[in-house]
């Protein structure tokens, strides 16, 4: 696991004397730290500072004082990428002894372990929630966190709003944070280089600073698409908005950022099974693949050729081999799992491979990146999404199915991960509209019920009954299609449940608005991606409605997946050298892990009378540049 870097110590001795700028109520008091050692320790080495702080730990004469040497260590070794040894600290560190007042600096520590460690949900519980209230470094530290968390969950907008606060700070601590300052406003120039036209745009721009961001965003886009001198657009940028903090740390350096992440190949090939059983699925994606191939405005858009690869894997491999003797220099396809996971096989891939499906036993290759639609993604963001809001005890209703059990044990492990305990895993049968069964068993309704039978059979008469759910459950997750998702919503509401919040995938969702059936569904929340949700408020999406309706209503997903396997391609390299880095695509915003299999983050939305409405994050992520980092082998873990 890539361990992220955290700056807090170099200004945290500083912060105790002469931070004190925060709120009087949240303000650590004068530090017992006198100003000669305070210089003295910010003039060591991190080794040696690490072992300065251990001493003075271990001969403190108080235990407030022992606990605040060792919480600055803690800090000394996470910034250092040390998080293994920060956590075995944290387990015999005696925080009770510690000083209240230094309470936020544990919660931000453990919330950046937490972040180390891959539980972005925790860290966003854990992080004080107004980071005015501290001195400015830590406000940095808290911001910077805090940003790296929405990213790592899909929260573009939230994240871009939090990278303009953490300027704000920034420019605030000047001139000790101009080097900060410069990869702040790289990440969020990133970020919206890699945002299509018709997000940028979407952007609330009530901002001034967000507004001139879009707008040199969009000025040097339009200039490198229609061959206009980028300097010309740059400096007439700088007239608008001369007062810009991006004016001086950032023009300079935009010219060649574009092109470089937007060089398509030669000639591309794209394998589906056109014929066959899948013929109308791998229609929607072709055709959404060629609208995105003829929206593409450049001069010099690829050769692109077409390949039938019908049922078979022999007639895939076939089709592969001949597309590289056409000369073909990027393949897009497969679809089938069988099939990808055979050209994963082969000893031999010249041409690399974007393949539209996982393949089916984890198989991997260095020359096949993987991407596709996988539900599991979804139900691990359902489980974050819960635990973010602190509901850490759930019940699962899915259906007895190879892909509900999938799902289920998806939600199953990221939400245990996290800190959840599940009740209760119900599985229904497919077909069936009543679920009451199901419902009571996992509400204790029917233990309830038998009491009552009980009861009744020992004093023989009929009494009154009134039955209690169990009330001790936060959130369901259902594995439901729109039609089960209604049935198991009323039937909820009908036996008290109706309160608790309820969790779906897309699948719960058709893709298209229906309030007169979808009232019910009022509360429910679930993920999709941001090509169905943003609807006919996207221009592209609007087009397609009129060019391909039926497609768009059966297939809108796997249009959107076509859509984006070609927008992607030139991005692939970023994504590939960078873990942090994002790409915004309309089926959601896509990673690439190390095993170069594909992930997606969805938006979030909840049913209101009977449409859907996106929820408070979007979707797009941000882009982080990997911080320049010293050589930091001899910095020893305790």
């Amino acid at each position: 696991m890539l361990i992220q870097r955290f700056t807090i110590f170099p200004l945290i001795l500083a912060i105790v004397l002469a931070g004190c700028s925060s709120a009087p109520s949240k303000r650590p008091r004068q530090s017992e730290i006198s100003t000669e050692l305070e210089q003295s320790l910010a003039e060591l080495s991190p080794k040696a500072r690490l072992k300065a702080l251990d001493s003075h730990a271990a001969n403190a004469v108080t235990p407030n004082r022992r606990s605040y040497f060792q919480l600055l260590a803690m800090a000394l070794l996470m910034e250092y990428g040390k998080s293994d040894a920060v956590a075995r600290r944290l387990k015999t560190f005696n925080s009770r002894a510690l000083d209240r007042s230094y309470q936020y600096r544990v919660d931000l520590l453990e919330a950046q372990l937490a972040l180390a460690n891959d539980q972005a949900p925790v860290a966003l519980q854990k992080l004080p929630q107004n980071s005015i209230d501290y001195p400015l470094p830590i406000q940095a530290e808290i911001l910077r966190t805090r940003g790296i968390a929405l990213v790592n969950l899909g929260y573009m907008e939230d994240s871009l709003k939090v990278r303009l606060q953490l300027d704000d700070v920034y420019r605030q601590m000047l001139p000790g944070k101009t080097s900060a300052m410069e990869k702040n406003h790289q990440v969020i120039w990133s970020a919206l280089q890699a945002m299509p036209e018709d997000v940028l745009t979407l952007l609330e721009k009530e901002h001034p600073t967000l507004r001139g961001w879009i707008e040199l965003s969009l000025a040097v886009n339009s200039a490198s698409d229609s061959g206009v001198n980028r300097d010309l657009a740059i400096a007439n940028w700088q007239r608008r908005f001369s007062n810009h903090p991006a004016a001086k740390t950032l023009a300079k350096t935009l010219g060649s950022h574009r092109e470089t992440i937007t060089q398509y190949p030669d000639s591309i090939a794209v394998l589906l099974p056109l014929s066959g059983r899948y013929a109308n699925p791998a229609s929607a994606i072709r055709e959404g693949f060629l609208a995105s191939y003829y929206q593409h405005d450049t001069v010099r858009k690829p050769l692109l050729r077409i390949y039938d690869t019908g049922d078979s894997n022999e007639s895939a491999w076939q089709a592969y081999e001949q597309a590289v003797t056409d000369g073909a220099n990027f393949v897009v396809g497969p679809l089938q799992k069988r099939t990808v996971s055979g050209f994963i096989l082969q000893d031999s891939l010249p041409v690399p491979i974007l393949a539209l499906n996982y393949s089916a036993d984890g198989e991997i290759s260095p020359r096949v990146i993987q991407f596709g639609l996988l539900p599991e993604d979804e139900a691990r963001q359902a489980a974050e999404l819960a635990i973010i809001k602190n509901q850490v005890h759930a019940i699962i209703y899915a259906p007895n199915t190879a892909l509900g059990e999938r799902l289920s044990q998806a939600f199953k492990e990221r939400y245990e991960e996290l800190g959840g305990r599940l009740l209760a895993i119900e599985k229904y049968a497919p077909n069936s509209p009543d679920h009451n069964h199901p419902i009571k068993r996992s509400l204790n309704i029917l233990q309830s019920e038998n009491r009552h039978a009980i009861l009744r059979s020992v004093i023989k008469q009929s009494t009154k009954f009134e039955y209690r759910r169990r009330r001790d459950v936060d959130a369901i997750f259902l594995v439901v299609d729109p039609k089960q998702a209604r049935n198991f919503r009323a039937q909820l509401k009908f036996h008290d449940a109706g309160a608790v919040s309820i969790y779906a995938t897309s699948d719960a969702y058709s893709g298209i608005t229906d309030k007169r059936k979808d009232k019910d569904l009022n509360g429910l929340m679930f993920t999709d991606m941001p090509w169905t949700l943003q609807g006919l408020h996207n221009r592209q999406f609007a087009q397609a409605d009129k060019l391909w309706p039926r497609t768009l209503n059966k297939y809108p997903r796997l249009y959107a997946l076509g859509m984006d396997a070609y927008r992607i391609i030139p991005y692939l390299a970023r994504l590939q050298a960078n873990p942090y880095e994002r790409f915004p695509g309309l089926t959601g915003s896509i990673a690439l892990n190390e095993k170069n299999r594909v992930h997606r983050e969805l938006l979030w939305a909840t049913f209101v009378d009977g449409q859907p409405e996106i929820m408070e994050f979007t979707s797009a992520k941000d882009h982080i540049l990997t911080d320049l980092e010293d050589d930091i082998s001899y910095l020893e873990n305790p």
